[in-house]
């Protein structure tokens, strides 16, 4: 059970410093916005919607999610792939399934105990746009101290371009919170809401920059 008396949320965001890292200008992420709601028990249910813009004919996207949190707390776990879905240019959601043979639609997993990561085959064309839904769990997101429960995570993974917008909201599973207190670490200019009545917090932010170098298209 979270001890939720006093929370402190500690968001690592080291990777929202404006880093020079250059990108193959093939795509841009127009839009992030990641609700992450504390179940009791510590696990996470989040829900990542990511807008992608193409500028050139592609086969599809990868899903990354790191599974490393602060340097004192023990890694995270993967709960499980709920659903992937995706609207292309702004058409009706659809489901995307796992890959079955050589299909150029569908997703396949890849886990370490560092990273897991979905390939997720969709072709586009030249100026598509794409926004993809990713619902998942991850466990053991909270750590449980003598008089904290604390999350201290990296919600943002690698990629190879800005992120031109964001948002992160966090919910815990009591209301109210009678302490809460919340940080981010980096440079990106943004802002922190604290909700005590509703027990969540809001970090928005824009144009968070690359954050090294990893392949996000294919």
């Amino acid at each position: 059970m979270i001890k939720l008396k006093i929370v402190v949320f500690t968001f690592l965001f080291a990777m929202m410093g404006v880093l020079t890292v250059s990108a193959d200008g093939d795509y841009r992420i127009t839009d992030l916005n990641e609700v992450v709601r504390i179940d009791a028990n510590g696990d996470a249910r989040i829900t990542k919607k990511v807008t992608y813009h193409f500028d050139d004919e592609m086969n599809g996207v990868y899903f990354k999610e790191s599974l490393k949190k602060g340097t004192a707390s023990q890694s995270l776990q993967w709960g499980g792939l709920t659903s992937i879905e995706v609207s292309h240019n702004n058409g009706e959601k659809q489901t995307i399934l796992p890959r079955q043979g050589d299909s150029s639609y569908g997703y396949v997993e890849t886990k370490t105990s560092q990273q897991v990561q979905e390939k997720i085959y969709y072709p586009v064309q030249e100026n598509d746009q794409l926004t993809m839904f990713y619902h998942y769990t991850l466990k053991g997101v909270v750590v449980n101290w003598d008089d904290i429960a604390e999350i201290n995570w990296l919600p943002i993974g690698t990629r190879d371009v800005a992120i031109e917008k964001l948002r992160l909201e966090f919910a815990l599973p009591n209301q109210p919170a009678s302490t809460l207190k919340a940080w981010v670490h980096g440079r990106s200019v943004g802002h922190v809401l604290v909700n005590k009545k509703q027990a969540n917090i809001t970090v928005n932010s824009k144009k968070i920059g690359p954050y090294r170098r990893s392949p996000y298209l294919f």
